[in-house]
Formats: C-alpha cells, sequence, structure tokens
C-alpha cells in the first residue's frame, strides 16, 4: 500500500489521534460528537455525569444552531454554498428540539431521578465553560 501511494503521487501522512484534536481546526464536532456518545452511555448506565454531559451536549448544541437559524430568518447567508433555505430549517427543527431536551432534562421529575443537586448545576456550568473555551483556542 505504501509503494502504491508513493507511485501515484499521493503524498504519505502519518495522522494521529492527538494531532486531531490539538492541530485540526474542525476538533469541535468531533468533541460535541464524543459528549453525545458518552453521555448516553452514561446515562443508560443511570451515572449521575451522564446527565451533566447530556445537558452540557445540548446546550452547545442550541448555541451553535442560534446564529445559523437567526441569520436565516433575517436572510443572511452564513454559508459558502449561497442562500439555501432548507439549512435554516433544518437549523430551526435542529434548535427546537434542543431546546427541548434543554427542558426536558431540567423538569423536576428527571432531576430526582439522577439525583441532581447544587454541585451537579456548578459541574455542568464548568464543564460547559472548559469545552467552550476549547472551541476559542
Amino acid at each position: 500500500m505504501e509503494k502504491l501511494s508513493e507511485q501515484s503521487g499521493f503524498p504519505k501522512y502519518d495522522i494521529s489521534l492527538i494531532d486531531l484534536l490539538l492541530h485540526n481546526s474542525n476538533r469541535f464536532p468531533f468533541i460535541i460528537g464524543i459528549l453525545f456518545i458518552t453521555s448516553g452511555i452514561l446515562i443508560v448506565l443511570k451515572k449521575k455525569i451522564g446527565w451533566n454531559l447530556s445537558y452540557i451536549s445540548w446546550i452547545i448544541t442550541a448555541l451553535i444552531l442560534i446564529p445559523i437559524t437567526i441569520y436565516g430568518i433575517r436572510d443572511v447567508t452564513v454559508t459558502v454554498i449561497g442562500s439555501e433555505y432548507w439549512i435554516q430549517i433544518y437549523s430551526g427543527i435542529g434548535l427546537i428540539l434542543s431546546l427541548t431536551f434543554i427542558v426536558f432534562l431540567s423538569l423536576k421529575p428527571i432531576r430526582i431521578m439522577n439525583n441532581i443537586n447544587k454541585q451537579s448545576w456548578l459541574l455542568s456550568i464548568g464543564i460547559f465553560f472548559l469545552i467552550y473555551l476549547t472551541r476559542m483556542i
């Protein structure tokens, strides 16, 4: 395989997960995806941290989708492709779903079922700010 890539003129790259996370500018969707998968597994296992990660994931998703939806309503193009109305429709649906899940996770029966207390809320806020800071780096 190595000889085949050299013969056809394709450069050989050694890519690692560390390089993807540290040096790639598109690492934020990767981190959000891992958060969703991890939170889903931990919620199924009935761990309190699963609720925290799920709550954070839905808040970050809502924060990402708010500008796309608002720009779509104001007829401002946010994509390179042009003014595609379906992008704003899908982002609006995603925003409604995100806000629905945020409200659902904040309901009292869900908080009682997962034993959510003041420390859990503070942990969620702390993890959120850490993740949001990685976006700015």
